[in-house]
């Protein structure tokens, strides 16, 4: 047994102790002692100066489109960055989609990112999640009318996710679900992002209707037009404290109601919002109905790293949140998934330690340790 000592640690409810050391024993957390009085010198590890918190978790992001970093033109709006996305990952060997994700996994690692939920529909990433030290799930994706991936047998860091709402049947929608719930895994899927998507849910576009068709995508059975594709997902049933849905740029209360109700978690990737959508989420208002938020960067196609520390920035410069509220999602708020709690070790007794020091922070303590520099940050 041994106790770690820092200025400041980020206790489990994501509130700073001061001068205070967490205990640990055979790689678990015992507890945090608040007072050093009575714990000897020589059980003492002093990290110094600055502050000990767990590592930040990237809930949404692509692995598999590393190889896009700054290679698509996002002016010229969604659908044409969707094709020319497809075009060039085409052009492109899986040798080398596996080689930048590596790359990235490296990065994830080294910059203080303990923990990714990696979304693939192209499946080739898997090994290479399975075999790294970041904690997490790899979402195979499925999307259309059949599924090419779904199994009912369950695996080490394996899940599955839908696409969309308007880009993945309703049977296939609660297919997946139904089996991630067997699996006691999470569910992802994409909600509420796009104009296209909007249109189609809420109006059953001509435009959609037709690129669907030109996919050999028969969507005459789908329940639209819905009121929004959050009201559309809960009558698939898919909504429960094990989904996430990721980005709702498009929501209104009625929405979040629902969301709430169902005590499912919102992902949201502001940086991609921006570059894709020219749009970002209504975070305040997500706060204002006590939504469970947590961080994701969605992928080097569509913005600039995948460092969640870099989104945590995003937010403080573009939106009135306090900086509490943006680490407590970057580090805490996944261990309130019911599921997760396990995976994303937040400093509570009995989880297996998962330790992040930052030795550079200043009196605004959150502030400064969302705006650290990698250099700062240092994985125990």
């Amino acid at each position: 047994m041994f106790y770690l000592r820092a200025a400041y640690i980020l206790d489990e409810f994501g509130n700073i102790l001061k001068n205070a050391a967490l205990c640990i024993e055979n790689g678990c957390i015992t507890g945090i002692e608040k007072s050093l009085k009575n714990i000897s010198e020589t059980e003492i590890k002093d990290l110094g100066p600055g502050i000990l918190m767990p590592g930040v978790f990237n809930m949404h992001t692509h692995l598999e489109l590393s190889c896009l970093k700054n290679k698509l033109d996002f002016s010229k709006g969604f659908k044409s960055w969707v094709i020319e996305l497809i075009e060039k990952r085409e052009k492109i060997s899986d040798e080398k989609k596996i080689i930048s994700a590596l790359n990235e996994i490296d990065s994830l690692l080294k910059s203080g990112t303990t923990g990714v939920l990696d979304i693939s529909s192209l499946g080739i990433t898997k090994e290479i999640f399975q075999k790294s030290d970041l904690k997490g799930y790899h979402f195979y994706e499925e999307l259309g009318l059949k599924e090419k991936f779904l199994n009912e047998k369950k695996e080490e860091k394996i899940s599955f996710a839908a696409h969309a709402p308007h880009t993945t049947s309703p049977e296939l929608i609660r297919k997946i679900k139904n089996i991630t719930n067997k699996q006691k895994n999470l569910f992802s899927i994409h909600c509420s992002e796009s104009d296209e998507e909007l249109n189609f849910i809420t109006k059953k576009s001509k435009e959609w209707g037709e690129f669907l068709n030109s996919r050999n995508i028969d969507f005459s059975d789908w329940p639209v037009p819905s009121k929004s594709s959050v009201e559309y997902l809960d009558k698939l049933n898919v909504l429960d404290e094990k989904t996430i849905l990721v980005h709702v740029l498009d929501a209104k209360d009625d929405d979040f109601s629902i969301i709430k109700k169902r005590n499912s978690t919102i992902c949201i990737c502001p940086r991609s919002n921006k570059n894709l959508h020219n749009k970002l989420p209504d975070l305040k208002k997500m706060f204002e109905f006590n939504i469970n938020i947590v961080l994701g960067t969605d992928s080097l196609a569509s913005c600039e790293s995948l460092d969640v520390f870099d989104e945590m920035k995003f937010i403080l410069n573009n939106f009135q949140i306090s900086p509490d509220k943006i680490l407590k999602a970057g580090c805490i708020n996944p261990s309130k998934i019911i599921g997760f709690e396990k995976i994303c070790q937040t400093f509570k007794k009995g989880n297996i330690f998962n330790g992040l020091y930052i030795n550079d922070v200043n009196k605004d303590i959150y502030e400064s340790v969302i705006f650290s520099e990698k250099n700062k940050r240092i994985v125990l």
